[in-house]
C-alpha cells in the first residue's frame, strides 16, 4: 500500500512538472544568418542567456517552465547580461511572458524584428559603406562610425570627417538616424536606418543637385 501511495506521488509529480513546461520555437524566414540573443528569466528565480546565430530557414527551439519572461536582447543588452547584470534592473520590459497557450508556438524572426523595441546603443562601433555613385560603378567603401550616444543624440564619423548634433529614433521598429556635414559645395544632409547588422541611408547635397542612396553593413570584429 505504502509503495502505491508512494508511486502515485511520483506520477503526480511528473504529470505537473510536465504540464508546468512548454517549448517555443524560432525560426529564421531572413534570408541571412539571424543573430538571436535571448534572456530567460524563470519563475524560480534563475536566468539563463541562450546565443544562437541562426541559419536561414533553421528553427531554434527552447523548452521552458510556465512563466518565463523572455527578453528579447539587443547586443548592447547582450553583452550586459553575459556580464551578469539584471537587464529588468533597468526597467527593460519582457518580450513575452509564456503561458501554455504558448506551447509548441514558432515565431518567425520577421515578427521578432517587429515587435521588438530598438536599442540605440547597438548603432555604437564602425559600418562599411558602399557610396558607389552609380549601381553600375565599382564598390566604393568608406567607414561611417557612431562614437558617442547620448539619449537621442549622437556623434560619429562620416567620409573620414567627424561630426555631432546627429538626432536618433527608435519609438519605431528600427534605430532611424539624421545628421549634417559640409564642405565647400556646402550642407549634406543624411539619414537613414539600421536593421541588425545591415544600414541602409540617404545623402542629399541641395548646391549640387545631389542625392545617392547607399548601403552596408556592420564592421566584423577581428
Amino acid at each position: 500500500m505504502k509503495q502505491l501511495f508512494l508511486s502515485i506521488l511520483l506520477f503526480t509529480a511528473i504529470n505537473t512538472t510536465a504540464q508546468n513546461r512548454l517549448s517555443i520555437s524560432f525560426f529564421n524566414d531572413y534570408p541571412d544568418v539571424y543573430h538571436l540573443a535571448l534572456v530567460f528569466y524563470k519563475p524560480d528565480g534563475t536566468s539563463q542567456v541562450r546565443i544562437a546565430d541562426v541559419k536561414p530557414l533553421e528553427t531554434k527551439t527552447y523548452d521552458l517552465p510556465v512563466g518565463t519572461e523572455i527578453y528579447v536582447a539587443s547586443r548592447s543588452q547582450e553583452a550586459f547580461a553575459m556580464k551578469g547584470n539584471d537587464l529588468k534592473a533597468n526597467g527593460v520590459k519582457p518580450w513575452l511572458i509564456t503561458t501554455m497557450n504558448d506551447n509548441r508556438r514558432t515565431f518567425k524572426l520577421t515578427y521578432l524584428e517587429q515587435t521588438k523595441k530598438p536599442d540605440a546603443n547597438d548603432a555604437l562601433g564602425t559600418w562599411i559603406i558602399d557610396l558607389r555613385p552609380t549601381p553600375e560603378s565599382e564598390p566604393y567603401l568608406k567607414e561611417f562610425k557612431f562614437t558617442k550616444i547620448d539619449g537621442k543624440k549622437f556623434d560619429g564619423e562620416f567620409y573620414g570627417y567627424p561630426f555631432s548634433g546627429g538626432f536618433l529614433n527608435t519609438d519605431w521598429e528600427k534605430v532611424y538616424f539624421a545628421f549634417t556635414t559640409a564642405d565647400q559645395s556646402g550642407t549634406y544632409f543624411h539619414s537613414g536606418f539600421i536593421e541588425g547588422n545591415k544600414i541602409t541611408g540617404i545623402t542629399l547635397n541641395e548646391a549640387r543637385g545631389f542625392v545617392l542612396p547607399w548601403k552596408g553593413e556592420r564592421k566584423k570584429e577581428k
